[in-house]
């Protein structure tokens, strides 16, 4: 990369951000700090930062030579005071600098590109970054200390080390060991088992990242506004004894032991006159259609309407 990028890699407005400085000219943002340059790497040392012959800021300040970084590049990490102008104050003097700021993920995109890290773990940065679920933390924290790379590894070993079977018992059918042939169906049916399992560790991970989608439905006034209320704990949605009242789609996460749950409240599905109705119904049957988990709600003060009925055998054929 010919470029330096800086950007803030914690959330603004704490008492601490950390700013993040990678690329060919970072060990410059030295200049700034009213120290000997040749401060030692990866010691985190006291500074004043200054510009314009001006100090903006006291800092801790720790330099990471490459390829010793998270980048692989040149890295230097500013903690600095948090408050919004202090921040852009040291922003303004890292741009001073001829840096630009980075975009988003770059910091990573440059650690995948210099071979810090496999695309499975730079997915799971993120992952861990928005993870609102402890199921779905512990999921990326896996993945991001190598558990999917290793997996891949293990069936990339397998294929090899049939393909070398076969190859040898093509070129030295006289030499080739019986076993090595009779055991390749083995070894491939191994191999088979374990994509397979990926890919379903592949569907629960989208399931942990995403969330588990629940879509409440159910004919209007049968209550599901008030469980998704009881559910979330609050007054989410507005409940009335007017049919109608849900005319959006209120989708709404909680966490359930661990794993992150989208609660979709939906619109009573009928036949309805009023446009902004309708425009209610038809997203709430896109839902229906989307979701994981279909909750089909109804109201046990009366018998099953025929209405009922329809929606209970479409939760059956989406099984």
């Amino acid at each position: 990369m010919e470029d330096t990028i800086y950007a803030p890699s914690s959330a603004i407005g704490g008492a601490i951000v950390i700013i993040r400085v990678s690329g060919p000219d970072a060990e410059k943002t030295k200049e700034l700090l009213d120290r000997d340059p040749s401060m030692r790497s990866r010691e985190l040392v006291h500074a004043h930062l200054k510009h314009n012959g001006e100090i903006i800021d006291e800092c801790m300040a720790v330099y990471f030579p490459m390829p010793g970084s998270y980048t692989g590049e040149h890295m230097m990490e500013l903690n600095v005071h948090g408050g919004m102008q202090t921040v852009q104050r040291v922003l303004s003097a890292l741009a001073s600098l001829g840096f630009r700021p980075a975009d988003c993920g770059e910091f990573t995109k440059r650690a995948f590109l210099n071979g810090k890290m496999d695309l499975s773990a730079a997915e799971a940065v993120m992952d861990v970054i928005n993870a609102d679920a402890e199921q779905s933390l512990k999921s990326a924290l896996a993945q991001l200390q190598g558990s999917v790379k290793r997996e891949i590894a293990s069936v990339e070993n397998l294929l090899t080390d049939a393909l070398s079977g076969i190859d040898a018992a093509i070129d030295y059918p006289d030499e080739a060991e019986a076993d090595t042939l009779e055991d390749l169906p083995s070894s491939l049916a191994t191999a088979l088992a374990r994509v397979d399992a990926m890919i379903a560790q592949g569907r629960r991970g989208r399931v942990l990242r995403d969330g588990l989608k629940v879509a409440i439905i159910g004919r209007p006034n049968v209550g599901k506004s008030s469980l998704l209320n009881a559910l979330l704990g609050s007054d989410r949605a507005i409940v009335t004894a007017t049919a109608g009242t849900t005319r959006d789609v209120i989708d709404e996460r909680i966490s359930f032991d661990g794993v992150p749950v989208r609660l979709i409240d939906t619109a009573g599905i009928r036949e309805a006159n009023d446009e902004a109705e309708k425009i209610g119904v038809d997203r709430a049957r896109d839902a229906f259609r989307r979701a994981d988990v279909v909750c089909l709600v109804l109201d046990a003060s009366v018998s099953m309407t025929e209405q009922d009925e329809t929606l209970f055998r479409k939760t059956q054929d989406s099984t």
